[in-house]
């Protein structure tokens, strides 16, 4: 039986799916990570004792259904970012950030030893340790949830020339110098894996246009949430389109707001409900008609009640590695209007359980919304379809070809 470790400074839900997977199947060793909430764990107990507000934000990085002797933490600098985030300016927080990535690779680097199979890690905090796998015979999987970033970059790039009078410092990060050296570090980590997994179809396009070879890499779609068994919510007479997740040029959400004023649609009628953190400047925001509403951060929970009241979800992202609120929202019995820059493609039959539009355009995009609200009938049909979409694909799924496609690799060795 093959045993490795999870390496990830996250501890996002499909990561704790990822170590799910393998603790079924008996190939997990250990999780390296940096700060986490686990019932057992002193210092998350001691946070929790200082404040409940603590308490309830450090619990959205549990790991209380995990063993707590497979689970290493380094949470020191984690915190520090986390905290640097909340009193100092993007920069600083950014600075410490890229500290503590670095830390948490030589720290993962120096744990590797020969009752280790493979190693499972993810893009940025993982240089160190791909070159001590690789010294030392341990096969390496190497997570890629995002676009390549030469593709990324060159979306960026067109947007910017369209749309100079968006540039903000929160995005000039995206493309300036530290940006570029951080850039390189990833494609040194991506020619040392052995073996890259990345979750759609747009992805895989993105690393073989960059040069990588396609034996090496893995596609395997994330899971959708469970199924919800509620009947749809209906909140009042009006047609609510709805996004979540943060507003930034990236997402494309400058696209959508034009898009919205050019349709014109009645004020009284139709809304668009915008959740998340506003990254764009603030006069997008200030010209938006009374019927677009920005609503901010809400807990999770909170979001699938959300999705019941809402008709459809635009997703019009320009670069989305998957995008899981597309298969969150279907789940919910919510169509949904997706990027092809995206899972869309991979979880989408067009005008079937969803539609598709092409990244950044426009005219593409307001016809899509216009055919929602002139075809209501059929479009509830479509959330029906979604939802059972939603059903042929758990995360119980995702876990099982996850362990295969790893135990396959290492087999075939």
């Amino acid at each position: 039986m093959f045993k490795g470790i999870i390496a990830n400074p996250n501890v996002a839900p499909h990561i704790r799916q990822n170590i799910k997977a393998l603790l079924i199947r008996k190939m997990m060793y250990k999780f390296y990570t940096s700060f986490y909430y686990h019932r057992q764990y002193p210092l998350a107990i001691l946070i929790s004792l200082l404040s409940k507000h603590l308490k309830k934000k450090i619990s959205r990085r549990s790991l209380d259904e995990l063993p707590y002797q497979l689970i290493k933490g380094k949470p020191f600098l984690e915190l520090i970012r986390t905290t640097s985030s909340k009193i100092v300016n993007a920069k600083i927080t950014d600075a410490v950030w890229e500290i503590s990535e670095h830390s948490f690779d030589n720290w993962v680097s120096k744990k590797l030893n020969n009752n280790i199979d493979f190693v499972f890690v993810c893009e940025h905090s993982s240089l160190q340790t791909l070159i001590k796998a690789k010294s030392i015979g341990i096969k390496s999987f190497y997570e890629q949830p995002s676009v390549h970033h030469t593709m990324f970059t060159k979306i960026i790039a067109e947007q910017f020339e369209i749309y100079p009078q968006l540039v903000n410092n929160t995005i000039k990060l995206t493309y300036d110098e530290k940006s570029k050296k951080r850039n390189l570090r990833r494609d040194k980590e991506l020619a040392l894996a052995d073996f890259i997994i990345c979750n759609s179809s747009f992805t895989k396009t993105s690393l073989v246009l960059a040069g990588i070879k396609k034996e090496k890499i893995i596609t395997i779609p994330l899971g959708f949430p469970e199924a919800k068994s509620i009947n749809k919510i209906k909140k009042n007479d009006k047609f609510i389109f709805m996004y979540a997740g943060n507003l930034t040029m990236n997402k494309g959400i400058h696209i959508l707001l034009e898009a919205w004023n050019e349709i014109h649609f009645e004020i009284d009628e139709v809304e668009l409900h915008l959740y998340g953190s506003f990254f764009l400047p603030n006069f997008l925001k200030d010209n938006s008609p009374k019927n677009v509403h920005f609503l901010g951060n809400i807990p999770h929970n909170d979001l699938i009640e959300v999705y019941g009241k809402a008709n459809v979800f635009v997703n019009p992202t320009l670069a989305d590695g998957f995008g899981m609120v597309i298969a969150e929202a279907m789940a919910n019995g919510l169509p949904v209007i997706a990027s092809n820059n995206s899972a869309g493609p991979d979880l989408i039959e067009d005008f079937l359980n969803g539609m598709l539009v092409d990244a950044g355009d426009k005219e593409n995009l307001k016809e899509k919304m216009i055919w929602c609200y002139e075809n209501q009938n059929e479009l509830a049909e479509m959330g029906l379809n979604a939802k059972e979409k939603a059903k042929t694909y758990t995360w119980a799924n995702y876990r099982n070809v996850l362990a295969e496609a790893i135990n396959f690799r290492l087999s075939n060795d």
